[in-house]
């Protein structure tokens, strides 16, 4: 029996090669081109919420939010009260500020109000603002 020749042998083992790296490359850039369109989504993102004119009276606390984007809209809006005892601030987490979705969000340079009765007379310590269309490590926290 005879094997094959060594010069067959390395020219398959070439094609092999360059048929791995072929799928590997066309895989990479798909990974590559989604994650930077996500990134280049997100950076729109920094500095986007501004809150101001915070008010706490009785059990009731109202912030003015302020969308400081020019281009991004910002949707799922959700807040976190937070108290200087952490058994408070555990009932007073993801709280939606209105039904901001795709179809309605809270548009670019527009503010809008979020009141809340936080059934506790115990003043907070600071309340944290961010858009789910953004993520969390984009919110804002105004302490009072």
């Amino acid at each position: 029996m005879k094997g094959i020749s060594p010069l067959i042998a390395t020219v398959i083992l070439i094609a092999l090669t360059m048929a791995i790296a072929g799928i590997m490359a066309a895989f990479a850039t798909q990974i590559t081109s989604s994650k930077i369109t996500d990134s280049q989504a997100k950076a729109n993102c920094l500095g986007t919420i501004d809150l101001s004119s915070i008010n706490f009276a009785n059990t009731t606390i109202s912030v003015k939010v302020t969308n400081q984007n020019d281009k991004q809209n910002l949707t799922g809006l959700v807040s976190d009260i937070e108290y200087g005892d952490p058994q408070k601030s555990k009932g007073q987490t993801n709280i939606q500020m209105k039904n901001y979705n795709f179809s309605d969000p809270l548009k670019p340079s527009t503010s809008d109000w979020f009141i809340y009765n936080t059934a506790d007379t115990t003043t907070p310590k600071s309340i944290f603002v961010f858009a789910t269309s953004c993520g969390r490590e984009f919110g804002t926290r105004l302490i009072l």
